[in-house]
């Protein structure tokens, strides 16, 4: 401990004996884990705990104790301060206090795996953020900027916007700092709905992440292409284009790289890994498919309780880059594809708690092959900011791609049409 330190910490172990009124400014802001004199540390816990509890504390008390009492005869040589001169007291122990959490910190992060270290990392300096006194007239401002800013409009050029007229018009846009969870039966097409979502947000300059764990890169490229190029999606699975889509999908690929905002990740399933990598490149908007393959390096006593951990860790993720995070999931098994709940959702739980927006994915004709392939319908099961809602899709399968279905005016599925005619 500092010379700097030790002279801090000695003020204030004076000004409790002293009973210093001034002390009911400081008791908030400092902790007695600030501390690195055990002997001055637990005089101030004793102090605080009394305050915190009965509003004052005795320090008469205090000069009954031996040992106590040999700590003020040691300090006894301090001056007594008015209050706006113990602040920088208690400024120099949390300053040091978080120097001697960070070199722990990194010691820890010494022995961690190289893929895990950025993470680790991150999140040390996010612990510590705010850990020292902190002008809340000037955070209460740019809260209010903040606010401002989205009702402007300048906001609303933020979020996330799907393409979907229903969910874009319930939800005014995705908003940043927060997570979404996309659920649906497999073979339903969610991964094909989030890339729909995905290239039209890379398209407008947003810087995209996508991380797969069930995929291949190469296969989500495929199918990115075979939406943006319109190039059937069944021959480049076959490798059998048709004259001129060989040259389109060619086209199309080398359009998308040249976007520059479109990253596709299949070889990072853990959450630190993820961490480190949405640290690292900042993006606009995340996917994850899907939540329940993603695994924490820390132990945990349940996978209810590591889902409620990742979840956790994605929400903060989400808020500190100020990104939107969307999460996809798997429906349990047995669950009919018809109903659409949130409580058909593995962990659910787990997931409803910590989503901002829950979206569910149904197409009949994954259970029952007489439906029309094309018909899906949307859910907006849970929306934070504003009321839930139902609507149609239409799933074109050669295209990998979705779009909206006008209900109202009755127009039918194409291949419906053809086959009633």
């Amino acid at each position: 401990m500092t010379n700097n330190q030790e002279l801090a910490e000695q003020q204030l172990v004076y000004e409790v004996f002293s009973n210093n009124p001034a002390l009911d400014e400081v008791f908030p802001l400092l902790s007695e884990a600030d501390f690195g004199n055990a002997a001055y540390k637990e005089i101030y816990r004793r102090a605080r705990q009394e305050w915190r509890k009965e509003g004052y504390f005795n320090a008469a008390a205090f000069l009954e104790n031996e040992d106590f009492l040999k700590v003020f005869l040691a300090v006894s040589n301090g001056y007594l301060l008015p209050a706006h001169d113990l602040l920088p007291f208690v400024e120099r122990i949390k300053t040091q206090a978080k120097a001697r959490r960070l070199k722990a910190g990194l010691q820890k992060i010494q022995l961690a795996e190289p893929e895990e270290v950025l993470a680790q990392m991150e999140r040390l300096l996010e612990q510590e953020q705010g850990s020292l006194l902190r002008d809340y007239g000037k955070l209460v401002e740019s809260q209010i900027e903040q606010v401002l800013e989205e009702m402007t409009g300048d906001g609303q050029k933020e979020r996330i916007f799907t393409g979907l007229q229903g969910i874009d018009h319930a939800t005014g846009g995705l908003r940043q700092g927060n997570i979404s969870t996309w659920g649906a039966k497999p073979s339903t097409g969610k991964t094909a709905l989030l890339l729909n979502v995905l290239l039209k947000n890379a398209k407008a300059g947003k810087k995209c992440l996508f991380f797969s764990l069930e995929m291949s890169a190469g296969q989500l490229w495929e199918r990115l292409v075979a939406n943006a190029a319109s190039v059937n999606y069944s021959h480049i699975n076959k490798h059998a284009f048709a004259p001129e889509e060989a040259s389109r999908f060619r086209d199309g690929l080398l359009a998308l790289y040249r976007l520059n905002t479109i990253f596709l990740i299949d070889d990072a399933a853990k959450l630190e890994q993820q961490l480190g990598i949405l640290f690292d490149l900042k993006p606009d908007f995340v996917v994850v498919d899907y939540i329940q393959l993603v695994r924490s390096s820390e132990p945990s006593s349940n996978r209810h309780d590591e889902i409620s951990r990742i979840m956790a860790a994605f929400k903060g993720a989400a808020r500190k880059l100020n990104c939107h995070i969307a999460l996809l999931s798997q429906f349990n098994r047995g669950v009919s594809n018809q109903a659409t709940s949130m409580f058909g959702l593995k962990e659910s739980s787990s997931i409803e708690d910590g989503s901002d927006y829950i979206v569910l994915l149904s197409r009949p004709a994954v259970e029952n092959p007489e439906r029309p392939p094309e018909e899906t319908e949307i859910k907006l099961a849970k929306n934070k900011f504003g009321r839930p809602g139902i609507g149609q899709l239409y799933f074109d399968g050669k295209y990998q791609r979705f779009c909206d279905v006008e209900t109202s005016r009755g127009v039918p599925w194409p291949e419906r049409a053809e086959r009633q005619g």
